[in-house]
């Protein structure tokens, strides 16, 4: 098995705005090259070994935008079995819903972090029902049955 076939165990946190007629998700966008397609998904990332995934979703929105989380709630498991930039990925994602401590966050349009990889992501706010139409592409999809 070479490291691009092994599953991989992620934690994802969905924060939306649903104050003053907004009904926004939190996410990074991102690019697929071989589709030639935009994608959205929520922050959060790896767990490491011996980390709970609480922990770990906490850990990663210190390391990736230094913010804190609040009102963190487990909403379930998703097997996300994929094809991205022509490879083919399988994780098992803890999915969270979650706020930010900081209302400073509620306020940006968008922001740039950058991975360990020094890899530049862009995360943003985009509206709901724009991802219910279709006209933006969430990842993976199951993501909606959270929305």
């Amino acid at each position: 098995m070479t490291p691009q076939e092994k599953i991989k165990v992620k934690v994802f946190g969905l924060i939306k705005d649903t104050n003053q007629d907004n009904n926004r998700l939190f996410v990074y966008q991102g690019y697929d090259s071989i589709k030639q397609k935009t994608f959205y998904r929520a922050l959060g990332g790896s767990i490491e070994f011996g980390e709970n995934s609480y922990t770990a979703l906490k850990r990663e929105f210190q390391e990736e935008i230094q913010a804190d989380l609040k009102n963190i709630e487990y909403v379930g498991c998703i097997e996300n079995i994929f094809i991205n930039e022509g490879q083919k990925g399988h994780e098992i994602i803890q999915v969270y819903q979650c706020d930010f401590v900081d209302p400073k966050f509620y306020q940006l349009d968008e922001l740039t972090f950058f991975e360990v990889d020094n890899t530049e992501y862009k995360a943003m706010w985009i509206d709901v029902d724009r991802i219910k139409s279709g006209e933006l592409w969430l990842v993976p999809s199951e993501f909606c049955h959270y929305l």
